[in-house]
């Protein structure tokens, strides 16, 4: 059974909510790549609210303050504010930092996106290397399983691995 006290939190988180996205709706209007932004972030916001450290944390609180006797309603609602409190401050910090020392490394902005596009393609290429070592092994025991063999031996010896019990249903090898 809902409380009073629940139902007002709840009210008013969904308020809330309303306000937010009407504002954004109103402020954004010209601006849709914006509020399709903001509409990604409020989801990952939600995502990220339901990551297993966030829940132990609100948890534990609860745990406590119910071990004290007390009751608490509000006690996701406050880590949120406080959690949310330090993002939007972060955030602000770093778009101040950023806003400063713009003027200053102009000249390393072509440099640097040659060595980002460089260090990308050099990561990609490498992903795509262990992939093809990767296929090479599994191309191999492919093989090898087709012509009888155990695979991740040299002997066509019969273990019971997967594969080999793959094998045995086909008939190929005999126990």
């Amino acid at each position: 059974m809902t409380s009073g006290r629940s139902k007002k939190l709840i009210g008013g988180l969904i308020a809330f909510n309303v306000l937010a996205w009407l504002w954004a709706l109103v402020a954004f209007r010209h601006h849709p790549l914006l509020l399709g932004t903001s509409l990604l972030a409020y989801s990952l916001g939600l995502r990220h609210a339901v990551d297993a450290d966030h829940i132990a944390a609100i948890d534990n609180v609860t745990r406590k303050l119910i071990q004290q006797g007390k009751r608490p309603i509000s006690a996701g609602i406050f880590f949120s504010l406080g959690h949310s409190t330090v993002v939007v401050l972060a955030t602000a910090l770093i778009a101040a930092t950023a806003l400063a020392v713009q003027g200053r490394f102009a000249h390393f902005r072509e440099i640097g996106g040659v060595i980002g596009t460089s260090v990308s393609a050099l990561f990609l290429f490498a992903i795509a290397a262990m992939n093809l070592v990767v296929l090479r092994g599994v191309w191999r025991a492919f093989r090898r399983v087709r012509h009888g063999e155990a695979v991740g031996t040299k002997t066509p010896i019969c273990s019971w691995s997967r594969v080999d019990r793959l094998r045995v249903s086909r008939g190929r090898c005999s126990a």
